[in-house]
Formats: C-alpha cells, structure tokens, sequence
C-alpha cells in the first residue's frame, strides 16, 4: 500500500507511481493507492500500475488501513497521525530535506521507521541519525523516468535534468 498526498504536488504521485511500477516489474503483488484526493496530472498507465485507488482524509489513513488489515506501508515524504500504531513494515521514501525539518517525519513514540528509502545518491544527501529513526536507509539514486523515444541525433545531445518543487525551500 502505497501512501500519498495530491495536494502537495504532482511530485509525489509520480514518484509513488514509479516506485509502484518497478515494484509491479520486479514482484507479482497488489499493489494500492491511498490518496487524500482524487489523483490528478499523472497519466491512466501511471495510475494503470495500482490495482485500486482510494481516497481517504490523511487523518483517518491509519485508521483505514488498521480496518482493512493491510500489511506493508510505503508513504512518499508525508506523515500520516498514528501510522506507528499499525503491526506491519513501515517505509518512508524521502528526498532531500533540511535537518532542521526531518523531525516532521518522525514516527511519535520509540518507533523507528522499518526502511527509509533516500531519494538521491548516497554522496549527495543522507539523513543523519538525530534527525530521523530508522532501522535500514537505502539511497536509490535519482528517481526519474526519462519522457519520450530519442533519435541517435538527439542522444548525442548533453542531457540536464531538472528537478524542483514547490514544497520546500
């Protein structure tokens, strides 16, 4: 189960879809969406990747998933109240963030996270250890899917990929 926000940003979901899908490729498993709203910008095969889409208020997401005994959670880069309290793996994909604010993504409690997967390089950013509990960090590298189908013209080309977002600072 895969939990995201669309009010933060097309960020979020796209990341959550691609993780999604190369999850799907690598084991054959269900795999859902619990959203705060209706999943909006990204396309029907990035949507296509999950075998149902729920909308639930970010407040009662833990409550949801306690009812409907759902066994792995994977949350991009949101916090959702009382998601300690759930007996099943926690993981948080985060991408980089000012020490000063990976406290929003503690788990209350003694909980550790179970995996937080690090959305950039190792050599380019990493958690500390005071900033955010956890059991295993594993940094993916970049995630990004490349658009369209290039000419050998265009792969000689330099490439620039840009990220940004509108959420942080």
């Amino acid at each position: 189960y895969f939990l995201a926000t669309s009010k933060s940003g097309l960020g979020h979901l796209r990341r959550t879809a691609t993780i999604a899908g190369r999850v799907r490729q690598i084991a054959n498993r269900r795999l859902h969406l619990i959203s705060n709203a209706e999943p909006q910008g990204i396309s029907d095969s990035d949507l296509g990747v999950f075998d149902s889409v729920h909308v639930v208020d970010r407040t009662q997401m833990a409550s949801h998933m306690l009812i409907a005994g759902r066994k792995v959670m994977v949350l991009d880069t949101i916090t959702v109240p009382e998601i300690e309290k759930l007996d099943a793996p926690l993981a948080l994909v985060l991408r980089e963030a000012p020490e000063g604010q990976l406290h929003r993504f503690r788990l209350t409690g003694e909980r550790p996270w179970d995996l937080v997967v690090v959305a950039n390089p190792q050599d380019y950013w990493m958690p500390t250890d005071q900033g955010l509990a956890r059991r295993a960090t594993v940094p993916v590298g970049w995630i990004y899917r490349p658009t369209g189908v290039r000419t050998h013209t265009e792969s000689l080309l330099p490439q620039v990929l840009v990220a940004t977002g509108g959420g942080g600072t």
